[in-house]
């Protein structure tokens, strides 16, 4: 028996990763899409200069402080010239270096290779996970999680080791994180709450004084970005907030309703579902599995020293605090990748608890039919998500023919002209039209019902296996 759990530890990372490529793998045959077409040619050196400079940030779009994200962008694009098959490959390897880190630290956490194990195929099947790993332009996702992974990890090793030395590298990479994408400021509460349990291996001075390091870091990130662009967060320029002037008041109505909705989307994810009859199975089995598992989440929320406790009690708190911050700042369901790694932390921790239990034949076999079904219907909405950044796709080619006729910079408008060329020489530009913003979700529903579910699954084969 020793011997077959030892195999099982050895093979269960290799496997998730696996898994993981074979999903994301036909996203490698994907062009430049959408924002990837202006974000790549001013991606440029200069462009990372211009990051730390006021005069640069002065319209709502120039709110964001990301000079790493720009950075690395521009060192793809000088290693990999015009080629999208570099950057998605970039993009695809470091979200398989996030799955491996996510599973080692579930593993820590919980002291479980199958808990470990569930939240990373969760989170792989979770469709907001695949709008990050498809659309190049979403490597600040990428960056922002492997930095507070990576920081998260470095953090725990300190405590383990008690060595200051791993204190400040997770610090560094905390700040690493935060120069990517404004998401990662909350990890330092999620530190301090989440991941309370530190605090009795290290004791409570200790620990907290381990924190100092990324406080620091944080109080300097926040006054050179209030310095730079006038914010401590960049406003929600994407929401109707603006359209009311940016007052205090709408901003925070809008800001709760897309708390709201970003929330939904991550449990319910409604928008990318194939159809309204797959929307209300899942609706159906949603309900369900949340019924048989709802005793079991609020019996772990008061679980103490226990490794599933632990694992459910540091998802909630990753999942909140990263979610409110999303919502803050943008409000939109593509923004869930850092989130949804939270939420599969929770999801995989209630169902190894729930399948430990001893339940009847009947409720046992209930639950494991609405697992199944709801994990064949992510697997659906994350093909159609992956489906709409595919050069094909009548968005991408709605975005290539305004950047083929008036491009922002001229860099890559053969490539956009060649695109519609090839695909849809009849394309036309949409982008501010009635029809640009009905469609502005980017969601996989309309894709998926436009195309039916067997052809997104016959074109994710010809991606991955080829004509």
């Amino acid at each position: 028996m020793r011997s077959q759990l030892s195999l099982s530890s050895r093979l269960a990372l290799p496997a998730l990763l696996f898994i993981a490529a074979l999903i994301y793998a036909p996203t490698l045959s994907y062009g430049f899409a959408y924002d990837d077409l202006w974000q790549i040619p001013l991606s440029t050196w200069e462009r990372v200069l211009a990051e730390f400079q006021p005069e640069f940030h002065v319209s709502p779009d120039d709110f964001r402080f990301r000079p790493v994200f720009i950075l690395v962008t521009g060192l793809e694009r000088t290693v990999w010239g015009l080629n999208p098959l570099g950057f998605h490959l970039v993009n695809l390897g470091l979200h398989l270096i996030n799955v491996a880190l996510v599973f080692r630290l579930s593993q820590i956490i919980s002291g479980r290779i199958g808990l470990a194990f569930g939240a990373g195929l969760i989170w792989n099947l979770l469709p907001g996970t695949a709008y990050s790993v498809a659309w190049i332009a979403q490597l600040n996702d990428l960056l922002c999680a492997f930095f507070i992974l990576f920081s998260t990890w470095a953090l725990i090793q300190g405590v383990r080791q008690r060595t200051v030395l791993w204190g400040i590298l997770s610090a560094l990479s905390y700040g690493l994180g935060l120069l990517s994408k404004e998401m990662a400021v909350p990890l330092i509460g999620v530190l301090g709450l989440g991941l309370g349990w530190l605090r009795r291996e290290a004791g409570p001075l200790r620990a907290f004084v381990r924190f100092v390091p990324h406080a620091l870091v944080l109080a300097a990130y926040f006054g050179m970005r209030y310095w730079i662009t006038g914010f401590l967060l960049p406003p929600p320029v994407e929401s109707a907030a603006s359209a009311y002037g940016g007052s205090l008041l709408s901003q925070l109505a809008v800001t709760g309703f897309h708390y709201i909705e970003s929330l939904v989307q991550l449990i319910i994810p409604i928008y990318e579902l194939p159809s309204w009859g797959s929307a209300a199975l899942f609706i159906v089995l949603t309900a369900i599995l949340g019924g048989m598992l709802l005793p079991l989440a609020l019996r772990l929320l008061r679980a103490d020293g226990n490794g599933v406790g632990r694992l459910y009690q540091a998802g909630l708190v990753w999942c909140v605090s990263f979610l409110v911050t999303a919502a803050l700042a943008w409000g939109h369901p593509r923004h869930l990748y850092v989130p949804g790694i939270g939420f599969a932390a929770m999801l995989s921790a209630l169902l190894g608890k729930a399948l430990a239990q001893p339940l009847g034949a009947r409720r046992r076999v209930v639950m494991q039919l609405a697992v199944a079904g709801l994990a064949l219907l992510n697997l659906a909405m994350t093909l159609g998500v992956q489906s709409l950044f595919a050069p094909s796709s009548p968005k991408v080619l709605d975005y290539a023919a305004c950047y083929a006729s008036a491009p922002l910079d001229g860099t890559l408008q053969p490539y956009a002209q060649a695109q519609v060329i090839r695909y849809n020489p009849g394309a036309r530009c949409v982008v501010g039209t009635d029809a640009y913003w009905e469609g502005l979700t980017l969601n996989g529903l309309f894709e998926a019902k436009r195309q039916g579910l067997r052809p997104l699954v016959a074109q994710w084969l010809r991606a991955l296996l080829g004509p």
